[in-house]
């Protein structure tokens, strides 16, 4: 026995929680620097699950519109029943459960004997009952009775909870406020029985399947601590901090499956989805699951309902097992693999792909069913299709299955990130995957091929509304292309903007004569360089607008050869978009347009604005990996942000921004704008069709910049 160890001492043992071991981490207001090559982690590989996620083995994914995502608790015939506790002896009960049967209707709880509801010290508050009969009849759990907790529990919860009391080092209550709403609804009487705790325990084996490390929320010195101090020290104060950590544990389990457990706005300074904030209102709710020992229902409540994120959880179950068969080997370089060649590296091919062998088949040949297969992996992941096992495809196939299921990691928490349901009808530019979607009612009703911004010049993560688009548009100069590429031009060639047929024009919008200015006296632009409508404007025939800081928008192009592309990140930063007037008839025909009329303002060649009666919702997201039809579509990390997220996902417990003070929040974003801004200074000048130039330097006349990459 070693009851001596103060509950000091064995919560620091391990990993204090591991939730609360760790303050946030020291570059949380910066973008970290972590190494491109992520190997999968040996600690979070699990054993491989006997069966796949059916819908009888997991919870279903809401369809249809947003709705509220607690649920009322299922009655559950594999609870055993609620042992009474014993007066002595190992794991009593620190608050003992008084019998009750419950009636055909709903009852108040009931109260200890000559227990007075008036007082102070009981706070009763009603606690929503369960079901009392499960699936066929079967029992479910009874419903858990109000007692008066104990004072010196009540005195000594509340001084934790307000400060009063000092909290052992390594512990910080991230989740107070929701923390102090759940125990006034208990009337600050303990919340933690032996079957509540043994729920938490066994719920956190299944995060393997949420991408999360339940190492993280792993309770072992809080039971090791109890076993030995039999449930309810004598100690009033050990007591009220074990209750209260493993609440604060919950609740930041809960909070991190809702909401993420990376913070978006953290790792991103462009990022602005509004959280899809669900019900404050639950308090009853979460504490009738843990009184219950229905932690489970908890969890599943806190997941996201949409669709993506259970199939790339089911991608997530196939994928460990094939750790459990070993994985995929290697598959050695070489020349190029294509039909009808012979090979002794097509067998490891047909492993690789799990293509079957007809008995009579020659396993070195190159047939049309491994050219079909080659076929479809290379569309999953984003490849050029032509069923020739080339250096790329090759370099695809030899991803490890550690570094896949990462992936799948990763995108289950940006899954987290965004609720799709929260709107009814959106627009969502998916970057990695190149493609923007129309969507309705979680349908994707149609979608195009995009370009986006080069690396030097990403296009940013953000959200906003469509507000109106502009036909025969004009193109207004970026400050950052007039200081990198139209200045030194002009330096060197007054009559520059005249050659590419660009205006120049004053802040009020007068004409200015390039000639007449002194360009070699200049630091900066001073004025405004435009391109007027026409079929090489940069911009195309048409713009689609969704005001916002970035300058960034969706438009036609007069680069379409560049569609042709697989990978296309060609842009500065906005989103070109292949078919604009099949998206400008759609947006329009809500509103009597139709497409005779759009040809017909495309052909004045007059600008003109055309506003939405009712603005879209448009996201721009960044996406690695996404399920569908069965498999998982794995894209390339253009802007190599996964590695960034992972190295957090599996890091110390990050606190929100949204939950912070607003002093606090502001500061941290203002460090967030600033490293942002560091971050994204081109280092590439050609970047822009410019070749490099030396700093302080004046390139000579003999080169030619080219706006093709605009």
């Amino acid at each position: 026995m070693i009851r001596s160890l103060s509950w000091l001492s064995v919560l620091l043992l391990g990993l204090s929680l591991s939730l609360a071991v760790a303050e946030p981490m020291p570059g949380a207001a910066t973008v970290a620097d972590v190494p491109p090559v992520v190997p999968i982690r040996a600690d979070v590989v699990p054993e491989p699950p006997e069966h796949p996620l059916t819908p009888e083995a997991s919870p279903q994914p809401r369809q249809g519109a947003a709705e509220p995502r607690l649920v009322e608790p299922a009655a559950s015939a594999g609870l055993e029943p609620l042992v009474e506790p014993q007066a002595e002896g190992p794991l009593a009960d620190p608050n003992p459960v008084q019998k009750h049967e419950p009636g055909p209707e709903a009852e108040q709880p009931s109260t200890a004997p000559g227990t007075d509801t008036e007082t102070d010290q009981t706070m009763a508050t009603e606690v929503p009952e369960a079901d009392p009969t499960g699936p066929e009849g079967a029992p479910g759990p009874r419903p858990v009775a109000e007692v008066e907790p104990r004072t010196d529990f009540v005195a000594a919860l509340k001084g934790l909870l307000s400060g009063q009391s000092a909290l052992p080092a390594g512990l910080k209550l991230y989740r107070k406020a929701a923390l102090t709403r759940l125990y006034q609804a208990n009337g600050y009487g303990p919340l933690w029985r032996a079957e509540a705790i043994a729920s938490f325990s066994q719920a956190l084996d299944g995060l393997v399947l949420d991408g999360l490390l339940a190492d993280a929320y792993r309770l072992e010195p809080i039971l090791f601590y109890l076993e030995d101090a039999a449930l309810q020290p004598e100690d009033a104060a050990e007591w009220a901090l074990v209750d209260l950590s493993l609440s604060e544990a919950l609740l930041r389990l809960l909070h991190n499956l809702e909401y993420g457990k990376v913070d978006p706005e953290q790792l991103d300074a462009d990022y602005n989805y509004p959280k899809a904030r669900r019900s404050d209102n639950r308090d009853s709710q979460l504490l009738a699951w843990i009184k219950q020992g229905q932690i489970d229902q908890a969890l599943a409540a806190a997941r996201p309902q949409h669709e993506q994120y259970w199939l790339l959880r089911e991608a997530l179950v196939e994928h460990y097992r094939h750790i459990g068969s070993q994985g995929w080997q290697h598959i050695p370089a070489g020349r190029a693999l294509k039909l009808g060649m012979k090979n002794a590296r097509v067998p490891l091919l047909r492993q690789r792909l799990d293509l079957g062998l007809a008995a009579e088949q020659d396993e070195t040949r190159y047939d049309e069913a491994l050219e079909q297969a080659v076929r479809d992996f290379q569309e999953e992941r984003n490849l050029n299709i032509d069923g020739i096992v080339g250096p790329v495809t090759l370099a695809a196939m030899n991803i490890t299955i550690g570094q896949r299921i990462d992936q799948i990691r990763i995108n289950l928490e940006r899954q987290r990130w965004f609720d799709p349901l929260a709107e009814e009808e959106y627009l969502l530019i998916d970057v990695a995957g190149f493609k923007l979607r129309w969507v309705r009612q979680g349908e994707t009703i149609w979608q195009e091929r995009v370009q986006v911004g080069k690396s030097a010049t990403r296009t940013p993560i953000f959200s906003d509304r469509m507000e109106h688009l502009i036909f025969n548009p004009t193109w207004s100069v970026p400050p950052g292309i007039n200081r990198r590429t139209i200045l030194p031009s002009l330096k060197i060639d007054p009559g520059y903007l005249d050659k590419k047929g660009y205006q120049l024009l004053d802040e009020q919008g007068k004409r200015i004569d390039p000639h007449a200015v002194d360009w070699k006296s200049l630091d900066r632009m001073p004025y405004i360089v435009r391109q007027p409508p026409g079929p090489n404007n940069a911009l195309g025939r048409v713009k689609f607008m969704f005001p916002n800081t970035h300058h960034v928008f969706l438009h036609d192009t007069n680069h379409r050869e560049l569609f042709s592309r697989e990978v296309r990140t060609t842009s500065s930063g906005c989103v070109r978009l292949r078919d604009p007037f099949e998206l400008a008839e759609r947006l329009l025909g809500r509103q009597g347009w139709d497409r005779a009329r759009i040809d017909r303002v495309l052909a004045s060649g007059s600008t003109l604005q055309a506003n939405l009666e009712q603005p879209l919702p448009i996201f721009i997201r960044y996406l690695t990996a996404e399920a569908a039809n069965g498999r998982v579509n794995f894209r390339n990390d253009i802007y190599s942000r996964d590695a960034k997220l992972l190295a957090r996902l599996d890091g110390p417990y990050q606190e929100h921004l949204a939950d912070m003070p607003k002093q606090r929040q502001a500061r941290i974003r203002a460090q967030l704008r600033s490293a942002s801004k560091a971050d994204h200074l081109p280092t590439d000048p050609e970047v822009i069709g410019v070749p490099p130039v030396e700093r302080g330097s004046v390139p000579s006349s003999s080169w030619k910049a080219s706006f093709i990459d605009l």
